[in-house]
């Protein structure tokens, strides 16, 4: 047998433990929607605003090569495409979650008022909340991404720029010692 039935719980008892866990739900949903709203709109826009920056500011620049306003404009709008896949992820993971919290809700309230627990819905609601945990794990994948691709951006324009500073101090080197002789 089940350790749920195995015991036997005074209805009354599970009753006062059921309305506790369901305040720590409600807490827990609140906590939930709160800072992930505010989680995914300052990542978001932040990636945004890294990628979407940078690729301004090389377009407008002279001194970059074709080819590497190419690549790295390539990184940085691979990197507003994942920015805004970040957010996108993250509202289906939101819209899996609210429904499974309110589904534990649903259970304890049954719970509290007829002071029974069914052991096999409890690992099954806390299975669906899992999996729903699990798919959040893309949207941080994502937002990684959009990190590195600013970061392999900026390291394809720092190596043209140090290549341009290195081809000026070349040529300085060589006036000077033809100016020497």
């Amino acid at each position: 047998m089940s350790e749920l039935t195995d015991q036997k719980l005074d209805p009354e008892f599970v009753r006062r433990g059921a309305v506790e866990v369901i305040g720590v739900i409600a807490e827990s949903r609140r906590t939930v929607l709160d800072e992930h709203s505010h989680s995914f709109r300052w990542l978001t826009a932040s990636l945004l605003a890294l990628n979407g920056g940078a690729a301004l500011a090389i377009l407008s620049n002279e001194t970059l090569t074709g080819s590497t306003k190419f690549s790295a404009g390539a990184f940085y709008l691979f990197g507003i495409v994942f920015a805004l896949l970040v957010a996108a992820v993250g509202q289906r993971v939101n819209r899996k979650i609210i429904p499974n919290l309110n589904d534990q809700l649903g259970y304890w309230l049954a719970v509290s008022y007829d002071g029974q627990r069914v052991e096999g819905r409890e690992q099954e609601l806390n299975d669906e909340v899992k999996a729903s945990m699990k798919f959040g794990l893309v949207g941080q994948l994502f937002g990684w991404s959009a990190g590195l691709l600013f970061f392999a951006g900026s390291v394809t324009v720092g190596l043209d720029l140090r290549e341009d500073d290195v081809q000026a101090t070349e040529g300085e080197v060589v006036k000077t010692s033809e100016t020497s002789q």
